[in-house]
């Protein structure tokens, strides 16, 4: 017995006895001093009631003491029993074990076809440990295979969530790659839904196996799991692997957005669907990709949008001029109607120029971005984009030159 216990009990008699014995004589003392009865009263008890709360707390102390001296174990009052299991979650990822030393202590009475299992009393004993951390310990020692598929499959799932972040963010930044980040996101939707499900049924599965472990026959139930094990390590490798086809898919994706990019820089022409409806970059997002442009090393194509911008601001003023003065001269309005439609037309041709090439710049930056680049479209847009941005500009500077012709006055009669 630990000198804790009659400590104890010896506190219990004797604390009592000392609060009575200091109330009496806080009483006949407050009595002889000048006060009056009722202030002596209310001081006492007041005292009183400060010394046995200290006296209980101590005691409580003592007692939590004397316990724990005589119980060792993993389960403290942190971590009482009916909390230990309810950490456990369907989508429970491993983490790195608990660096512990084992203490080995060999079963009492072993059979030779026993021996190669281990059993619950050979578990190392940690405080505060959870079910799911002595799982997890009893798992990278016995299933380290199966630990090992569960650690990569957990990384995955993180990595994808991580993917889906950055994807929101970025189609913010980049509105007009929302199509092409919206069909990434869905095949890599796709594989992170066969992740989760499968760490779920794998999560199950464990969960299942350290319920038998630890309420049956340990060595029984060793045995039944081990070959579930290579099973569950087979499905994850299976599942990780279907990862493969989706990144095929994803390629292909990104090869068919890029090769239309590439395709918009060769016609001049502006598409049906498209007419009257391009809208210029905002000044950030425009920003945005000259900035990465320069970074890259390109100097010609960040030249060429500038110039773009310098010329459209020259055809809003013309078309702001153009309008005042048939406002003003109601009798030209011929004239200058059929040049505002030039000077329009010469608007749209370098919102177009503008838009193929910061579209298919664009687009390079945000595979680059997402770490989705590396493959011969991005390389074919590249020399594309390097090829074609001369043609583009000058085909813009074209629609300006027959804008400025346009206004033809009338004949003398």
């Amino acid at each position: 017995m630990s000198f804790l216990s009659p400590l104890f009990f010896t506190y219990l008699l004797v604390m009592p006895l000392a609060v009575i014995a200091f109330g009496l004589w806080l009483w006949r003392y407050m009595n002889r001093m000048a006060y009056a009865p009722e202030k002596s009263i209310l001081f006492t008890v007041i005292a009183m009631i400060c010394l046995t709360f200290i006296t209980f707390t101590l005691g409580t102390k003592l007692n939590r003491a004397r316990i724990s001296a005589h119980t060792p174990s993993e389960i403290t009052p942190e971590n009482p029993p009916e909390q230990t299991t309810k950490q456990a979650t369907d989508r429970t990822l491993p983490t790195t074990p608990v660096q512990t030393q084992e203490k080995v202590v060999p079963p009492e009475n072993s059979h030779s076809d026993q021996a190669e299992y281990p059993s619950g009393e050979n578990q190392p004993i940690v405080a505060n440990m959870t079910e799911e951390d002595r799982l997890r310990l009893f798992e990278t020692q016995n299933f380290p295979g199966l630990y090992e598929q569960r650690l990569a499959l957990g990384r995955e799932i993180k990595d994808l969530e991580d993917f889906f972040r950055s994807i929101n963010e970025l189609v913010k930044h980049t509105p007009k790659q929302r199509p092409l980040l919206k069909d990434i996101a869905l095949i890599r939707k796709n594989g992170y839904d066969q992740l989760v499900q499968r760490n779920i049924s794998v999560s199950q599965h464990l969960r299942d196996f350290w319920v038998h472990y630890n309420t049956g026959n340990s060595h029984d139930a060793i045995k039944k799991f081990n070959p579930i094990a290579d099973q569950l390590t087979k499905k994850i490798k299976e599942t990780r692997g279907q990862l493969l086809e989706n990144k095929r898919r994803e390629a292909q994706v990104i090869s068919n957005y890029m090769s239309k990019a590439g395709g918009s820089l060769k016609n001049h022409a502006i598409p049906a669907t498209q007419a009257g409806r391009i809208t210029a970059y905002t000044r950030q997002n425009r920003q945005l990709i000259t900035d990465w442009l320069s970074s890259k090393g390109s100097v010609n194509i960040p030249d060429v949008l500038n110039n773009l911008v310098q010329q459209r601001t020259l055809i809003n003023n013309r078309i702001k001029q153009i309008q005042s003065f048939r406002q003003r001269y109601p009798d030209l309005n011929s004239q200058l109607s059929r040049t505002e439609k030039l000077w329009v037309q010469a608007k749209e041709s370098n919102y177009y120029a503008e838009y193929r090439l910061l579209f298919a710049a664009e687009t390079r930056y945000v595979v680059e971005y997402m770490n989705l680049a590396g493959n011969t479209a991005d390389k074919r847009l590249d020399a594309e984009l390097n090829t074609y941005a001369d043609a583009i500009a000058s085909h813009a500077e074209q629609a300006l030159e027959k804008a400025e012709q346009a206004y033809k006055p009338a004949s003398v009669q």
